[in-house]
This record gives structure tokens, C-alpha cells and sequence, in this order.
């Protein structure tokens, strides 16, 4: 990659980009201009002569272009940059440990690609994308040359191990190693990843020291006071609530379009440039790029990203206005804005604070039950996921129709599990790694009060219309035939078939491992599965394991040896009860410790939803032709692999004909994705894995860990039926909508077996103490409690219930209470 194709395509990735010649550090242009203001893409290729084997500058010759710098500050990207330590003069490679802490502390992975050696070949830099307000006792570490650069020193443990760490955070630049990036990789074709400022701060701080307290006292005295810095310092004001949270900050980044604010402020028209960027008309020169996160007018040193774009039309100031710039933007996209703690020397929490400053809860809790609302910069709007799937709005509106009984969510469900029943690991996604669409769906509500079946039986009628039944697995089998069934099987009389016959066997063998399974009465399968020895033990383990999605797997019989599962993928939706799930899905017990029942998407309705009494319409059930087709038209689309079966050749007559079964799959349609959809995805986890930390119910761990994920396999689905694959982010609304309501039918179980589990004990404590009472005499509530073997405050709130039903008397005995069974208990206990 050449040095002009290396800033072109950073450029592409929102950086503002420098010329820099071999050897040297400074750009062969100016290019201070380019520190306050987006350049046009084809300023890129005008910087200087690209090709040139050297010329002038500034009076001096300089060599051919090297390689380029990235402008700090600029749509938010900034720099760490670890500077090695000299001995004898000689530079020291910096230890790699240092460049994990850090990438750990900032939450990247040790593979994250904009990560590596600088120049030198000794330090190393970290480029990230972060907005915000950088805290006091960084600012306080700038440069005198250089305010946009902040310097600290190694921490004690780091002593030694380098010699410096700057943050290079606005004005300035960085020089890449060269056009090929980090360790020779290339320029990645991500940019850098978002990340909040509290942990860019706390990266810095695991292995460098912030100024010492009289470092900072001579600094505040001595320092030229900057805008920016003069903001942090002051104090906030009554009633600003503190800083606006990071999390708001990032809200607005991900989802501020500057041709939606443009246009709107402007009263304005657009039209789109040849390279993609959209002219705002009526205003000359004002241009936003294609990506809509960035703007600049041409010919004028004005331009950025949202928060410049709100100063623009609004003559504000961005370092000394940008709290009331970041409550417009919020206003503007209805984001509801959370502040941190007022009290700057206050400890840092995740929490936030009301009107009063009295710290609240980073979650709002529901009106009832154990499920807790997500924090506002992760959540979705309705208008976000409007028009994501008309194909899914159409199925909702048909099953509602025919199945009225039906709890609503149990619609939703069956429409996603045939779905993902099709899609047969045809369709995929990387994130980290390759990721498919299978979804285990348990709809888990009392016998016959919402309608399971019938929502079920919409959702199998359509794959059979489809010529889609082929993909179902029989429902009932052990562990072993059921894998059978996976690994393909030729039946004995395969050379005596019809020809059709043998067609659908030939799609059932090319589908062998990639199968749905409908399962009625799953409560019995899963007391089946924990019975020790039993024989359906293994199923809990195979679940697991198959959910997983691995290239394949093997397993060992002793009548059949080892067999094989090819690019195994199960989609299941099981039907069950919450009293199947009592005796096995208690706090601790072992299916929430070991992920088999985080791996299910358990749909139950609320504890006060009362059955839905609509009738059925008159007539015939017929499926529209529309739901039927654009099924049937994805099937084709995604492509069906190849089976072919060929007889095994013996010489021995009287055997049985055995065969080889070869199948030829076919590349799985990979969804895309920008940058706005990955975002939206890690805001939602990371909503999820915070809320999850602050609950005490560690059994759903799993759960919530796993439901950002699940999200995504929903969003790859709508985007692979009806937009080619392309996950926008209406896919993602709709599909972070689906997994929320996911997440709450979770709880709504959950409180379920509480409530049972509560039940359970108090009937049994009840019967206990009835038993000791109805053996004669009266007794204190302390020899109830001795006596039925149950604490004392059980025992008193039982006896206070028993009194207040007319059913115990008590009687005062000094300074306590004695208690008896009246008589028509005593004959009813006896």
C-alpha cells in the first residue's frame, strides 16, 4: 500500500491525514488548518506530491513521502503513545505487559489492530475514538508546547519500563509506523474503536502517575489557563446535576446525522456529491460526508463532527459552551441525559443523581418483580426499528388473527424459530468470530390458559407450505437416535424408492445436521435429562454443546463406533410449564450453573396477565401467499448443498446393502454491518453486563451475557430475509426491541418460582406448625419454632396469619405470648 492509497483509505475511516517524508517527523505541507476542520477527500490527494522522489519545504529539501500521520482530535480519535526509556543513550524496547495492561484497561482484546510498534520500533501507540471531558489532573499534565498533549511518567510497578506515556488528544498529530499500519497488517478496515473517557483516564492511570498535589498547585498558579481547561476547572453550577455521563456522550456520537440536524436547523435541501458527501443547498460551501457524522465548508476552516455542528448554527463556542451543545444534540435526538455525581473530589461510581444530588440507581426499577430497565443510553426507539421486517410485521398480524388466544409473545417466538429453522447455518455473521443463527425458544406458561400449541402449530403449518418440513426432526428420540438423525442416515430400501422419495431424502441428508425440533412437553424431557443413569442424560450435554455451533461433532457408540455431526446447527422451541421447572430451576441449582438454561430464550407471560378471551374467525385457516412465497424465495436464495449417496461395493451378496453419503455445503450468507449497528451492539451489552454486576440474581449471568448476542442472530435474520444481508439499523432496533422483551419474560419466570417457591415453603412451614399446635397445650412462638423445625421470624409470621384467619388463639403470658389451635383445628389437624 502506498502512502497516498494509506491516507486516502484513513480518510475513508474519518481521519484528517498528513504527508510525512522518510526520516522525518513534521509533514511536508502545512497542515495546522487541518487540526480544527474536516478536509475534503480530495485535499487528501493535494496535500503535496505524492509520488515525487523528494522537493521543498519551508527552505528545505526533504525526501520522498514515507508514510502519513493521523491529525489528533479530528472526529474524535486520539492517540496513547508509549515512549521507550534510554540506557547509555540507547533506546529499551518497551516490555509487551505494558501494552496488555493498557489494551486490558481499555477493555480491547491483545489482537485489537490499531494497536502496535511506533516508528521507532522500541514504543508503541493505541489509537482509540473517544469525545468527552478529559478530568482536571489529566488536563493539568499538558504540554506547554503542546496543550492538546498530556504527559505522564511510569507508575512505581512500571518504573524503568518506559520512560514516558502521552496522551495525544487534540491539535497534533501522530506518525504511523507505515502505509501498512501496525506490524506491517495494513490499515484496518474498521476505525478505532469508541471508548468512554473515564476508561481512557483509568487506562492511563494503570501504568502511568498523574502530577503530585504540589505539581498541581504550581501548575494551577503557573499554567496559561485554556478554555477547555478553564471549563473542567470551574464549579458546577446548583441544580446542573454534574457532568453529563459518557454514556450519554457516546449515545449522541453514535446516533447524531448531521443531514438530519442540517436540514432541520436550516430549513434546508440536500444534494448528493459524486463521492458520496451531501451538499446542504442555500448555504455555500457546506458539505457532509457520506457517512453523515461529519461535516466542513468548503474553503473555510470550519467543520467537525456533531458537537461543531450544533456551535455552528447555534454561535456557541464548543470548549467553553459544550455542556449546553451536548443537551441540544440530546434534545434534538430525544436521548435522555444521565449526569455523574456532582461533587468533582466525590468518589466515581456508575450511579447517578436526581435534582437533590442523592445518588440513585444506574437502573429504574420495574413497578413490580426483579426486572430492571435499561439504562437510557442503550436503549432503542420505536421510530429507530420502524419498517425493519415487513415480512415479520405481517406474520404478527396473521397469528394474532388465527391464534387469539395466544399470549403476544409466543407469536414473536414462533415467527423467529421458523425463521431461524430455515436459515439451517446458511446464515452468518462475524463478530470476533463467525456466529450463526440458531435459537433455542422454551415457551414456558401454565397449561392451556395462553395458547402455547396453537401459536405453535401457525409457525409449522407455514414450513410445511413452504416445502420446508424436510428441515424438522422427528420429536421424539433418545440421545443416540437423535444424533443419528443429525449425522444423516440412508434408510435400507433406498434402491427401491421412488424417485421422489428419494429426492426428499436427498434434501434431508443435505440438511442432516442443520435441523429444527419442536418439542411439546419438554417438562418431561428435561426430568428425563437429570435423572443419573438415565437415558436421556446425555440430551443436556448435547444441547449445550450443539448450541455452540463448532464445524462439527463426533460421538461413540458401542453398537455403531464413532459417528459424525458436519457443521451441526439445532434450532428448537420446546413448550413447558413453570411447575415442570420448579423442581429443577431453584436459586444455585445446577441448570442455571452450567448455561443449559441460559442458553434458552424462555418466553413466559406476567404473573397478572389475564388469559385473552377473542375468538377464532369463521372459515378455513389459509396462510396469505406473501408468507409463504418470500419464504420459500429466501430458502432458494441461500442455496441448497449438494447429497449424493453411493452404495458401498462388496461381494457378498446375502450383506445388506450399506452406503457413503457425501454432501457438498454451500458458503453461508455473511451479513454486514457498519459502524453504527457494532456500536448500538456493544451499548446494549455492556448495559447488560452492567446491570447484571449490580444484581444479586447470579443465576441469569448467563443470560444477560448471552442476550446481546441473540439480539444480533435476530437482526442477521430480518436483514438476510429481506435486505440481502445488510444489517442496518433498523434490524438492530427491532431486534434489541425482541431481545429486551426477551429479557423481561425471563424475569417474568423468574418471579414465578419465586412466588411458587415462597408458596411451597409457607405451605409447608403451615402444615408443620399445625401439627406441633395439634398435639395440645399452648406454646411460646420460640417452641413452635424448635418443635416444626423452622426459624423463629417463619414461625411468629405464620402464627400472625393463623390468629388473624381465626384459626390459632393467643393468649398473653407475662412478657410473651402463648399459642394453642382452636378446637375445630385440633380435628382437622388430627
Amino acid at each position: 500500500m502506498t502512502p497516498l492509497q494509506a491516507a486516502l483509505k484513513l480518510h475513508d475511516l474519518g481521519a484528517n491525514v498528513t504527508a510525512i517524508p522518510e526520516g522525518k517527523k513534521e509533514p511536508a505541507h502545512k497542515w495546522k488548518k487541518l487540526e480544527a476542520v474536516r478536509m475534503p477527500r480530495e485535499a487528501v490527494r493535494t496535500l503535496t506530491k505524492w509520488d515525487s522522489p523528494g522537493g521543498w519545504y519551508r527552505g528545505e529539501e526533504y525526501p520522498p513521502i514515507g508514510t502519513v500521520g493521523i491529525v489528533n482530535g479530528i472526529a474524535s480519535w486520539r492517540t496513547i503513545d508509549v515512549d521507550a526509556a534510554k540506557v547509555n543513550d540507547v533506546k529499551q524496547p518497551v516490555p509487551v505487559k505494558v501494552l496488555d495492561t493498557l489494551l486490558g484497561a481499555l477493555g480491547l482484546p491483545i489482537t485489537y489492530p490499531w494497536a502496535g510498534s511506533s516508528r521507532s520500533g522500541k514504543g508503541f501507540h493505541v489509537h482509540v475514538r473517544c469525545e468527552g471531558e478529559l478530568p482536571e489532573q489529566i488536563r493539568l499534565a499538558a504540554k506547554k508546547d503542546e496543550p492538546g498533549v498530556m504527559t505522564l511518567h511510569p507508575a512505581a510497578n512500571f518504573a524503568g519500563l518506559f520512560d514516558h506515556v502521552e496522551l495525544r488528544w487534540e491539535r497534533c498529530q501522530t506518525v504511523l509506523p507505515s502505509p501498512m499500519g501496525y506490524e506491517g497488517n495494513g490499515i484496518p478496515s474498521e476505525p478505532p474503536a469508541l471508548v468512554d473517557v473515564d476508561r481512557v483516564v483509568a487506562a492511563l492511570l494503570a501504568i502511568a502517575e498523574p502530577a503530585k498535589p504540589n505539581e498541581v498547585k504550581t501548575a494551577r498558579a503557573t499554567a496559561k489557563p485554556t478554555a477547555a481547561t478553564a471549563k473542567i476547572a470551574a464549579p458546577v453550577q446548583q441544580g446542573s446535576h454534574g457532568k453529563i455521563t459518557q454514556q450519554t456522550l457516546d449515545a449522541i456520537h453514535s446516533r447524531f446525522d448531521c443531514v438530519a440536524w442540517f436540514t432541520a436547523e436550516l430549513n434546508a435541501d440536500t444534494d448528493e456529491e459524486p463521492n458520496g458527501d451531501i451538499r446542504i443547498l442555500g448555504h455555500t460551501g457546506l458539505i457532509v460526508t457520506k457517512h453523515k457524522t461529519g461535516w466542513y465548508v468548503f474553503g473555510e476552516d470550519r467543520g467537525g463532527s456533531w458537537k461543531d455542528a450544533v456551535a455552528y448554527t447555534r454561535n456557541l463556542d464548543v470548549q467553553n459552551d459544550f455542556r449546553e451543545i451536548a443537551l441540544i444534540a440530546a434534545d434534538f435526538l430525544k436521548i435522555t441525559v444521565a449526569y455523574d455525581e456532582p461533587d468533582a473530589t466525590a468518589n466515581r461510581t456508575n450511579g447517578r443523581y436526581d435534582e437533590a444530588g442523592t445518588r440513585v440507581a444506574l437502573w429504574v426499577p420495574a413497578s413490580s418483580g426483579s426486572f430492571r430497565e435499561l439504562p437510557t443510553w442503550a436503549n432503542v426507539t420505536d421510530e429507530a426499528a420502524a419498517n425493519a421486517s415487513p415480512w415479520l410485521d405481517a406474520y404478527l398480524n396473521y397469528s394474532r388473527v388465527w391464534s387469539p388466544r395466544s399470549y403476544d409473545g409466543f407469536h414473536t417466538a414462533s415467527a423467529l424459530w421458523l425463521l431461524s429453522t430455515i436459515a439451517a447455518r446458511r446464515v452468518a455473521f462475524d463478530l470476533g468470530s463467525r456466529r450463526f443463527t440458531n435459537l433455542y425458544i422454551a415457551l414456558c406458561s401454565r397449561t392451556s390458559l395462553y395458547a402455547k400449541t396453537s401459536a405453535v402449530k401457525i409457525a409449522g403449518d407455514l414450513l410445511e407450505r413452504a416445502g420446508l418440513s424436510f428441515l424438522l426432526l422427528p420429536s421424539e428420540s433418545t440421545p443416540a437416535a437423535f444424533l443419528r438423525g443429525l449425522a444423516g442416515r440412508v434408510p435400507d430400501s433406498w434402491e427401491v424408492l421412488p424417485e421422489e422419495q428419494q429426492r426428499t431424502v436427498l434434501l434431508k441428508l443435505a440438511f442432516a445436521g442443520q435441523r429444527g425440533w419442536q418439542y411439546d412437553e419438554f417438562g418431561q424431557k428435561i426430568a428425563a435429562m437429570l435423572k443419573d443413569g438415565g437415558i436421556m442424560a446425555d440430551f443436556r450435554g448435547i444441547l449445550r454443546r450443539l448450541d455452540d455451533t463448532p464445524d462439527y461433532f463426533e460421538y461413540e457408540t458401542i453398537s455403531r463406533g464413532l459417528e459424525r455431526v458436519d457443521r451441526p446447527y439445532l434450532s428448537l422451541f420446546a413448550a413447558l410449564t413453570p411447575a415442570d421447572l420448579a423442581p429443577f430451576a431453584r436459586k444455585g441449582s445446577a441448570l442455571w450453573g452450567d448455561g443449559f438454561l441460559a442458553r434458552f430464550i424462555l418466553v413466559t407471560p406476567p404473573s397478572d396477565a389475564l388469559p385473552n378471551r377473542e375468538r377464532f374467525p369463521v372459515g378455513t385457516r389459509v396462510p396469505p401467499a406473501e408468507l409463504v412465497t418470500t419464504l420459500r424465495n429466501w430458502h432458494e436464495r441461500l442455496g441448497t448443498p449438494r447429497a449424493t449417496v453411493n452404495p458401498r461395493p462388496t461381494d457378498d451378496k446375502r450383506q445388506k446393502a450399506t452406503y457413503d453419503i457425501e454432501v457438498t455445503p454451500r458458503d453461508p450468507q455473511v451479513c454486514q454491518f457498519g459502524n453504527a449497528v457494532r456500536d448500538r451492539f456493544y451499548a446494549y451489552h455492556d448495559a447488560l453486563t452492567e446491570l447484571a454486576a449490580q444484581s444479586e440474581q447470579q443465576d441469569l449471568d448467563g443470560s444477560y451475557t448471552r442476550n446481546a448476542e441473540r439480539a444480533f442472530r435476530v437482526a442477521a435474520l430480518l436483514a438476510s430475509l429481506e435486505n440481502d444481508g445488510v444489517i442496518e439499523e433498523r434490524h438492530w432496533a427491532r431486534a434489541q426491541q425482541i431481545a429486551e422483551q426477551w429479557r423481561r419474560e425471563l424475569h417474568n419466570l423468574v418471579d414465578a418460582l419465586a412466588t411458587q417457591e415462597v408458596q411451597t415453603r409457607s405451605a409447608s412451614v403451615e402444615d408443620k406448625i399445625l401439627r406441633v399446635l395439634g398435639r395440645g397445650g399452648d406454646h411460646t412462638a420460640r417452641e413452635v419454632a424448635q418443635f416444626a423445625h423452622v426459624s423463629s421470624q417463619e414461625a411468629l409470621a405464620c402464627l400472625s396469619t393463623l390468629v388473624n384467619l381465626g384459626e390459632v388463639d393467643v393468649q398473653p403470658a407475662g412478657r410473651t405470648n402463648r399459642y394453642s389451635l382452636l378446637q375445630r383445628e385440633k380435628q382437622h389437624a388430627a
